[in-house]
């Protein structure tokens, strides 16, 4: 799947708009993906994928939200690693454990965008070393700066509580996810809430 069709499948998920897709939105891989809005009038408008929310599952790279020449409108940061921050080395950690690029490495909150909005859900019983210390400490530090931050913690939830924890509370944090994203896009509220 291209970083295009990601971008997309995140903006379908949020529930924003239904996509009409142009004949290079095909199975077949295009270097440029190509896709359009499908307005409430019938109409269509280009789709701008550099200028879409983001949210990332587990490794999260809470920098790196500004490369590849996107411009994203908001963040959600789920049950991720994050930062290492005040001498916590979690990340480090777990990077060199699992094998996965810690972008990140040497960054600060320092060096997050002010005009981003984030949405942080954190899994009170996540299961991965260090992981939930490393979100406590950029939250602190997050608030400290007064970054524009929701947070949710879900007591009961374990590292991907969306996948495995079929609970109410589980469907509000979701729920609660979506309608970020909604209100950061500038769509219309679902009905019903969902």
């Amino acid at each position: 799947m291209t970083r295009g069709r990601v971008l997309l499948l995140v903006v379908l998920l949020a529930g924003c708009a239904s996509v009409s897709p142009s004949p290079s939105a095909s199975v077949s891989p295009s270097p440029e993906p190509r896709t359009s809005l499908a307005e409430p009038s019938g109409s269509t408008a280009p789709l701008d994928l550099a200028a879409v929310p983001i949210w990332r599952l587990g490794w999260t790279d809470g920098v790196a939200m500004q490369k590849d020449g996107l411009r994203p409108t908001c963040a959600v940061l789920c049950y991720g690693y994050m930062l290492d921050l005040d001498g916590l080395t979690g990340v480090a950690e777990a990077a060199a454990a699992w094998r996965f690029v810690n972008a990140s490495a040497g960054k600060s909150v320092d060096d997050l965008r002010r005009d981003v909005p984030l949405f942080v859900a954190r899994a009170g019983r996540d299961q991965f070393a260090g992981l939930n210390e490393g979100v406590d400490r950029f939250l602190a530090n997050a608030v400290a700066r007064n970054l524009p931050v929701t947070f949710v913690n879900h007591p009961e939830g374990p590292h991907a509580f969306d996948l495995d924890h079929d609970s109410e509370t589980t469907r509000e944090i979701i729920r609660g996810i979506l309608a970020f994203m909604r209100c950061r896009l500038g769509a219309a509220p679902v009905e019903g809430g969902r």
